[in-house]
């Protein structure tokens, strides 16, 4: 457990937001707190001119993220640090936007908002700050905070609802409701006082002047499920306009142009029947114009962001990687600025230069910088000695199917070890999504190549980053057709090698992948033993208790009332009976995506079948397993389970 350990101590690189000047950037870095057994997000300083060491920028147990600069070029942050005054009474878990004095010394506090702060933005040219706080309905707002705390502590905690959706991945919809402040010349203003749940989970920009912002506004369409528009709203007056808006779609990611001009975001349309991907495209800033930029891309990118040109938007693509492309918004042409690993939360700075975060299979996200040139440079090491480089090895492989399809896929191996390896076949969650390129807190396949398996990692159909149709392969009640077959082809071929032992190999998934577990349990022994983490077992039950039936039923196209066969079709609780392989079934008590109960009738049909199963529980935990002692457990149990079933001759019980 010694890599495991040693994974979990690493440092987490988050976000990277450069300075205002383009010489400096500041990156958000989460370092593991053994004492508390959690992970404190603290600010540090990166030079993006000359390679040297980082310096931390806040320290103590306070945490400190989301870095903004002001337009004069003063460094703000979301921080929980206590605030120096006499007033016991606060929010619990409020968060302020705190900035660093122009003159040296302790961040001081910008704002009191009373029940905190969640998200902020600076214009660019004025002297304006917006934010998103939160208000309880029904209660004026100068006793927000008092009713906040005496709640907290009292009671009461009923919450009432009259639509769907009620829950979030690991938490329920809380009574507070979004609200936009804004923080100027003329004082601190709410608006958007009346909003109720319309700006939830907003996304958002500032026009560099700082008269107007763009906002994503929420609510449920037709068929049940969110439908998104973009809203402007004047900061002076809180006058809203619907900037565009189409029925059936989600309309995301908005970023002001730097000239102001325009606005591009991401189209989700839903089309019945079909897998709805993501259109780059761009509306005018009084809202005429809406366009969809290259219609002929079969890539699903989402903006990131201008160049100070005004006219090219960056965008990040899936392709195996996660790479960063330039798209010129009035011709349409698009050039592809990076060829190898992945890239994330990229921000352009003047002159073209491109700062974000870069990671591939073996190495951690660190600070790189993307010159106009395609130069690439890691100005700072942040996450500490990560790299897996010189012990793991990987290379892309490619399957041909029965319908002339190639499912593409992933091996990796312990390196210099050239015996012949138990095989491990992990299927990705998602389904819409897919293995690239790119390192994984969560499902590093790397720690399971240094425990001496072979792994691989399959693509198959409805994976994201092979066109349109591909991942089409998944949608409209397809999970245990083509996607299945795909797995197993790919497995044909993986066992297939000299340096794999067929005779020794396991699957295992989480989320999606949990499901493809345990669909193949339900359909086949083709393999030693499963590990199902989260994974979908009875797709009736399922439906009821997610909290997003709708979308669910809309991708099966159909629901379990009016056609409960059809509905059933794919689903793993069908065929227990035929189930033999043994299992490890691994669940968070708090996961409300894959609600808990899957587990536990999935736990108790093996048990009532006679099928050697165990069951691994998470009550502190949801849909990922982040804490970092029960990461480590998490690996312990798996690792000891595979090695009972794949590597007997080595197996003690170790984790």
């Amino acid at each position: 457990m010694e890599d495991v350990r040693t994974h979990v101590g690493l440092r987490r690189v988050s976000e990277v937001v450069p300075a205002r000047c383009g010489t400096w950037a500041v990156a958000v870095v989460s370092e593991l707190d053994a004492e508390e057994g959690a992970y404190r997000r603290a600010l540090w300083r990166v030079d993006l001119e000359t390679p040297g060491a980082p310096v931390r920028l806040t320290r103590g147990p306070s945490e400190a993220h989301t870095p903004r600069f002001r337009s004069d070029g003063t460094l703000a942050f979301l921080s929980n640090r206590p605030r120096e005054k006499g007033d016991d009474l606060e929010a619990p878990g409020a968060v302020q936007v705190w900035a660093f004095p122009s003159t040296g010394g302790e961040p001081e506090p910008l704002t009191d908002e009373p029940l905190g702060v969640t998200d902020f933005r600076f214009a660019r040219q004025a002297e304006v700050l917006v934010l998103w706080t939160a208000r309880l309905p029904d209660v004026d707002e100068d006793a927000w905070r008092e009713t906040a705390v005496r709640r907290g502590k009292q009671g009461p905690s009923g919450q009432r609802y009259t639509s769907m959706p009620v829950r979030f991945w690991d938490h329920w919809r809380p009574e507070a409701r979004p609200v936009l402040v804004v923080h100027d010349a003329a004082g601190r203003r709410l608006l958007t006082p009346d909003a109720v749940a319309e700006y939830e989970h907003v996304a958002w920009d500032v026009a560099p002047d700082g008269t107007w912002a763009v906002l994503t506004h929420h609510e449920v369409g037709p068929d049940r499920i969110t439908d998104s528009r973009l809203d402007r709203i004047d900061l002076a007056s809180g006058e809203r306009t619907v900037l565009v808006a189409e029925p059936r779609s989600q309309l995301l990611f908005p970023f002001i142009s730097p000239d102001a001009t325009q606005v591009t975001y991401a189209r989700h349309r839903r089309v019945d029947g079909h897998y709805p991907y993501f259109e780059a495209a761009v509306v005018g800033a009084d809202g005429q114009g809406a366009r969809v930029l290259a219609e002929d891309w079969d890539l699903a990118g989402h903006p990131h962001g201008w160049l100070d040109d005004h006219t090219t938007l960056l965008l990040v693509a899936q392709d195996g990687q996660c790479a960063v492309h330039a798209l010129d918004v009035e011709t349409g042409e698009r050039v592809r600025r990076t060829h190898q690993a992945a890239w994330a939360g990229i921000e352009a700075t003047r002159g073209g230069r491109i700062v974000g975060l870069r990671s591939d299979l073996l190495h951690p996200p660190e600070v790189h910088v993307l010159e106009p040139d395609g130069t690439v440079r890691c100005p700072a090491t942040l996450a500490g000695e990560g790299s897996l480089a010189d012990r793991v090895a990987w290379s892309s492989h490619r399957t041909c199917v029965d319908d002339g399809s190639e499912v593409q896929w992933f091996l990796v191996r312990p390196r210099g070890r050239d015996e012949v390896l138990p095989g491990l076949i992990w299927v990705h969650g998602g389904p819409i999504s897919s293995w690239q390129d790119t390192w994984h807190w969560r499902w590093n396949s790397a720690l399971f190549a240094l425990e001496g398996y072979a792994l691989c990692l399959p693509n198959p159909r409805g994976s994201t980053g092979f066109g349109h149709d591909f991942a089409q392969g998944i949608w409209n009640n397809a999970w245990g057709g083509a996607c299945y077959q795909d797995v197993m082809a790919v497995t044909a071929d993986f066992v297939a090698r000299d340096d794999v032992d067929a005779d020794r190999v396991g699957l295992m998934g989480g989320s999606f992948g949990g499901y493809m577990a345990n669909q193949v349990g339900a359909t086949t022994d083709r393999f030693r033993c499963l590990v199902s983490h989260a994974g979908l077992f009875d797709f009736t039950a399922f439906y009821g208790a997610t909290d997003f039936p709708a979308w669910w039923g809309w991708q099966l196209g159909c629901d379990p009332y009016s056609d409960r066969d059809r509905f059933e079709r794919w689903s793993p609780s069908r065929g227990l009976s035929r189930w033999k392989t043994p299992t490890l079934v691994v669940h968070g008590e708090r996961d409300f995506r894959v609600p808990v109960g899957e587990a536990l009738a999935l736990f108790e049909g093996l048990q009532l079948h006679g099928v050697a199963s165990e069951l691994l529980i998470y009550p502190d935990e949801g849909h990922w397993i982040l804490k970092p002692e029960n990461i480590v457990s998490w690996h312990q149990h798996i690792f000891r389970f595979l090695a009972d079933h794949l590597r007997p001759e080595t197996s003690d019980g170790r984790g």
